[in-house]
């Protein structure tokens, strides 16, 4: 998804049916600028040009979790603090997990099935 637009993004997380889904794996690409998260389903979330990815749990979580729900209304205080001439370049996911919040900063989402040959 290259538009930035808040309403596309929450179109497609809409479209992928994320709530329910559990995560099974998360790791950063080889050169550090993507986070590749892993789905039960085998589907794999590419966030492409990714500025913050952090976790917070309680000290007991452990994959899988299952994500509860998703917003992406909440401003990032990462990009806040880098004002507008970054804040409005990227967009903010959070993913609440079971035991956690996931919170992703990000310029492109792609959606991969496992065995595709398009990330």
């Amino acid at each position: 998804m290259d538009d930035l637009n808040g309403a596309a993004l929450q179109d497609l997380l809409e479209r992928e049916l994320l709530a329910g889904q559990r995560l099974v794996s998360a790791g950063w690409s080889d050169d550090m600028r993507d986070l590749e998260v892993g789905l039960g389903d085998g589907r794999v979330l590419f966030f492409r040009d990714c500025l913050q990815a952090s976790f917070h749990r309680s000290p007991s979580a452990a994959l899988p979790l299952e994500i509860a729900a998703y917003w992406t209304d909440e401003p990032s205080p990462l990009l806040v603090s880098f004002g507008p001439s970054v804040q409005f370049q990227y967009q903010h996911l959070v993913l609440d997990l079971e035991d956690g919040l996931l919170r992703i900063a990000f310029r492109r989402l792609e959606v991969v099935t496992e065995g595709d040959d398009s990330p």
